[in-house]
């Protein structure tokens, strides 16, 4: 089962559509379609969290739907492996409490070695949790067979509590989904996702932060130029997710300086920079973003 997913997809021409800053408006629907097809993992579940509790209609490839899915089901073992944990835990903390009532030496001796045992898959990584907790078909007590003999146990303990049925823990399985359509085709329609889906949204994605112009502050630095190819000028739009001091120049193929656009602090957020290349010869320059923590180059073709 998909958590997300386009549940009616949608027959419109995408290609006919007119087209806005975040993706297309849909005359027939007189509805806003968000695209996504050129959105990392974390964009495409930054907008879904920002849009939970509205209806979004989207663009996405199939073989994005996947990878959020994925995503989420990979979130969801974690989760079930922390409950894990937990409980058991919490067997660690029952039997370390009966040390306090034993007065025979040889149940000390395996109740210790039943702690270290456990003190050790919880220390260890998720994936030495499951042959321990993994008890739906057998009891805690089968899965150490040679830490504690309860036989043995039991003859000549003095303890003063009750031992209790060994609490079976539910089993988590993974569940998998066939995916027949294209990996490369692309929907177009309503998005949906459940309440849990939004649980992990809320839990692992960060809110989209927006600057003074209202555009969202990138994670990442983001640098394109448009129109390219061009004839004359190119607008550089540039992205950084925190305030840096940074130069912007403009060099030939040679690696010749042709001219510096800006050399100062750029604010966290979006801004743009006008270049003129209307006195240079038909052929390819390179536009550089250079600081302490950014180093990127936008390639602009010269007709």
């Amino acid at each position: 089962m998909k958590n997300v997913k386009i549940e009616n997809a949608c027959s419109e021409n995408w290609n006919e559509m007119a087209p806005t800053v975040k993706g297309a408006f849909c005359q027939v629907c007189a509805t806003n379609v968000l695209d996504f097809t050129n959105k990392s993992s974390l964009e495409i579940k930054q907008l879904l969290l920002a849009n939970s509790g509205n209806s979004v209609c989207g663009r996405i490839k199939n073989q994005q739907l996947e990878q959020l899915n994925t995503e989420f089901e990979l979130w969801k073992m974690n989760s079930s492996q922390s409950i894990q944990r937990a409980m058991v835990f919490s067997l660690l903390v029952v039997f370390g409490l009966t040390l306090f009532s034993c007065t025979n030496e040889k149940d000390k001796q395996a109740i210790q070695a039943l702690q270290a045992s456990v003190s050790h898959v919880i220390e260890t990584n998720d994936a030495a949790i499951a042959p321990i907790a993994n008890v739906s078909q057998t009891s805690v007590t089968s899965e150490l067979p040679q830490l504690i003999h309860f036989e043995e146990r039991s003859i000549g303990c003095k303890c003063d509590y009750e031992v209790n049925e060994p609490v079976q823990m539910e089993e988590f399985v993974l569940e998998e989904y066939i995916i027949t359509e294209d990996r490369e085709a692309v929907w177009l329609g309503g998005m949906t996702y459940n309440v849990s889906y939004v649980d992990f949204l809320n839990q692992t994605v960060q809110p989209i932060e927006y600057d003074e112009n209202g555009a969202a502050i990138p994670t990442e630095l983001t640098a394109k130029a448009y129109p390219n190819p061009t004839a004359d000028f190119t607008t550089l739009e540039l992205g950084l997710p925190e305030k840096e001091r940074a130069e912007i120049a403009v060099y030939d193929m040679s690696g010749k300086l042709l001219q510096t656009i800006h050399d100062g602090k750029i604010e966290r957020g979006s801004s743009s920079y006008s270049i003129d290349l209307s006195e240079y010869v038909t052929g390819m320059y390179l536009i550089t973003i250079r600081s302490k923590k950014f180093n990127e180059t936008v390639r602009v073709s010269k007709l």
